[in-house]
């Protein structure tokens, strides 16, 4: 006869509690996916879209009000191009935020 999870635990909590996975309390957040990591991780990305949103809508309005007072011209914008040693750090840069923020992936 094999152990049956108590009537009362939802089927995804009795596999978090036997793999070891801390879990929100009961009812304090909806679950939609097959396991609560997976739903946390879609939190996540849906988060990070969130705000990659506000920063592209607000880096729209710096760019149409510095071309408007005259400061930079869209044109220019387009135009620039990195120094090698600009390029290097900027990559450099990029590689730890992805790092940051993905690194916790791998172990999934």
């Amino acid at each position: 006869m094999s152990a049956q999870p108590k009537p009362d635990l939802d089927p995804r909590d009795e596999l978090a509690r036997r793999e070891n996975v801390d879990l929100p309390p009961a009812g304090a957040e909806p679950a939609f996916l097959p396991h609560p990591l997976l739903d946390r991780l879609v939190d996540v990305v849906l988060e990070l879209g969130a705000e990659l949103w506000i920063e592209r809508d607000r880096r729209r309005v710096l760019e149409q009000l510095l071309a408007e007072r005259g400061i930079v011209r869209t044109a220019d914008l387009e135009a620039h191009r990195d120094t090698p040693e600009q390029r290097a750090e900027r990559l450099r840069d990029r590689d730890a935020f992805v790092r940051r923020l993905y690194g916790s992936l791998k172990s999934l």
